[in-house]
């Protein structure tokens, strides 16, 4: 799996913001604005090793499936641009590398059923829940904990 990604946001700096218990809120002048720009290349491969029980040999098998869940990043590439501009002018420029973990390791569970077409054909639908996490290595660390809970829909021709 590849993801390619660039993402820029802009926001306005205020001078101040007033509250009013029982009205709006008041903005001061803008006094400037910061620019995020993300960029993103991720490569991984997927290992799921897991064990599939079905529970009838009808046409319609409802099965349970566990196992665990392996994830390797083969590029990781998250940087962070971040552009601080007073009255027009670049004020501050800030440079972050954010890191991922090598290796997820976790566990997955399922629950579905499959429907036998006939020998050769089926199609299947089942929610998957998956938990992961990977070593901390640094302090701009993300994707400590990965839960996920999916829906798969397969077709076997």
């Amino acid at each position: 799996m590849a993801l390619n990604n660039n993402i820029s946001r802009t926001s306005l700096l205020f001078g101040s913001v007033t509250f009013d218990p029982n009205g709006p809120i008041y903005f001061s002048d803008t006094i400037g604005k910061v620019v995020d720009n993300y960029s993103y290349v991720l490569k991984s491969i997927v290992i799921p090793i897991t064990l599939y029980k079905e529970f009838s040999y009808n046409k319609l098998r409802p099965y349970v499936s566990i196992g665990i869940y392996n994830k390797y990043y083969l590029k990781k590439d998250i940087s962070l641009n971040r552009k601080t501009y007073e009255d027009g002018k670049d004020v501050v420029e800030e440079n972050l590398k954010i890191s991922f973990p090598d290796h997820l390791f976790g566990t997955r569970a399922g629950l579905g059923c499959r429907y036998l077409i006939n020998m050769n054909y089926s199609v299947s639908a089942g929610f998957n829940y998956e938990f992961c996490s990977g070593k901390r290595n640094d302090d701009n660390y993300i994707g400590e904990n990965v839960k996920r809970f999916l829906f798969d829909l397969v077709f076997i021709f």
